[in-house]
């Protein structure tokens, strides 16, 4: 686990340092298309480890919440921005900050993993405390239904692009932001592990694909 988590925090500060250089020196596009494959690795890898967890849980929750909702910003506030006619770069400083604040978040996260289960700590018995348990129970199955039904609406436009189904103008702008469609959904299966407290170091048939990455010497 660890070397995996190293991996990744060395990705975010080369990230990090070629954001910089990209936004101060014009790149050609085989180097502009090798920064971009590396930012995708980087923040795909960043959704990954908030999901394993850290030592830093809200920062965890924080991450994927900016990586659901924030893209869902970023994605808007860059159309915005290509077609403002007053916006020659077609940039969008918001967005631009947004993903250096998702990087910096990422070096934080990895740099310390959670290498160890924590002990649930046992209290002694109230109504009080059984009250407050029952609210938290239903709100966290609330928010489960909600980002369950988001998923839903994922696995319906997965479904759209794969089968390349005719559905209109709706097919343009599926095609346009793919992309971010796929952090969204990402970061939100994420933030449903999250939330219903599911340890993805358990699931070995699901985490396989990743094996490699994470035990492999570094």
């Amino acid at each position: 686990m660890k070397p995996f988590f190293k991996s990744v925090f060395i990705l975010n500060i080369v990230s990090f340092l070629l954001s910089i250089i990209y936004l101060i020196i014009p790149m050609n596009s085989i180097l502009a298309n090798g920064y971009g494959i590396l930012l995708i690795a980087t923040l795909i890898s960043n959704v990954i480890a908030s999901t394993i967890g850290s030592r830093y849980k809200p920062l965890d929750i924080i991450y994927l919440l900016l990586s659901s909702i924030g893209f869902v910003a970023v994605m808007l506030l860059n159309t915005v921005a290509s077609i403002s006619p007053t916006n020659e770069s077609s940039r969008s400083l918001v967005s631009i900050g947004m993903l250096f604040l998702m990087m910096i978040l990422g070096m934080i996260i990895t740099s310390k993993p959670q290498l160890y289960s924590v002990r649930p700590v046992h209290r002694a018995y109230s109504l009080n405390n059984q009250s407050k348990k029952k609210t938290k129970r239903v709100l966290k199955w609330i928010l489960a239904v909600i980002i369950a039904l988001c998923l839903l609406v994922g696995t319906f436009l997965a479904f759209i692009m794969v089968t390349n189904r005719d559905v209109g103008l709706l097919q343009v702008v599926l095609s346009q932001y793919s992309l971010f469609y796929g952090f969204i959904f990402l970061s939100l299966t994420g933030l449903l592990l999250k939330v219903l407290s599911i340890n993805i170091r358990s699931m070995p048939g699901c985490f396989y694909p990743f094996s490699a990455c994470l035990y492999s010497p570094f």
